[in-house]
């Protein structure tokens, strides 16, 4: 934990955990039983166990790293994540009890859609981090929005006042074409407005829009 803990610190683009092989003809099988070493009698002979740290213990670690492989080294919400962390005291702890709650509600690691990542992270902050949910949500939002070329599915609400923000959208950006803004448009909103993403066939735009009172 402590590790894991200090080398996330450093925001690196990716962070693996790596368990040990014990291979056929290696120092490490020689060594295995004055270790305690229980592992896979099949490739990749990973380890299950030692003298040092359980089967429950090493599960755990396993978890964590499912869940910051999945939300993190994917690189589909970088800046959701670092808020999330700004608020929490060890990322290993927060990994792992997010692991825990993808568990309990059978959801699969590896098959999934987007919006499902995005919708089950919000699902669970709100539960466990409300106070610092509505801030988290919006970097969710953005971070969604800007890893799709074209408009999205939502797993929020729509707006009931998505024309009306449109038309002020476009009176303050007069550069903009309503018609554009209709057809290629997501209002999206946010603690403080709206965002606005644009998604044109030629570019994908983002603004945060705070219509006028």
């Amino acid at each position: 934990k402590k590790t894991f803990d200090e080398v996330f610190a450093l925001r690196a683009e990716e962070l693996q955990l790596g368990f040990l092989k014990i291979l056929r003809g290696t120092h490490m099988k020689q060594q295995a039983d004055r270790h305690g070493y229980v592992y896979d009698d099949h490739a990749p002979y990973e380890i299950k166990s030692n003298s040092y740290l359980t089967a429950a213990e090493l599960d755990k670690i396993r978890l964590a790293e499912q869940t910051l492989n999945t939300y993190w080294n994917k690189h589909f919400m970088t800046d959701t994540i670092e808020t999330v962390m700004e608020q929490v005291e060890s990322p290993f702890e927060w990994f792992l009890r997010f692991g825990r709650h993808h568990v309990m509600n059978h959801w699969s690691f590896h098959r999934y859609q987007l919006h499902d990542l995005f919708q089950r992270l919000v699902d669970f902050v709100r539960q466990t981090m409300p106070q610092q949910a509505i801030a988290i949500e919006d970097a969710a939002k953005k971070d969604y929005l800007a890893h799709h070329a074209i408009k999205p599915r939502r797993w929020w609400a729509e707006p009931k006042n998505k024309n009306h923000v449109l038309r002020a959208y476009h009176v303050s950006h007069p550069d903009t074409n309503l018609d554009a803004l209709y057809k290629y448009a997501m209002v999206v909103p946010v603690s403080d407005g709206h965002l606005i993403a644009i998604y044109h066939p030629d570019k994908t735009t983002i603004n945060r829009f705070i219509p006028e009172s």
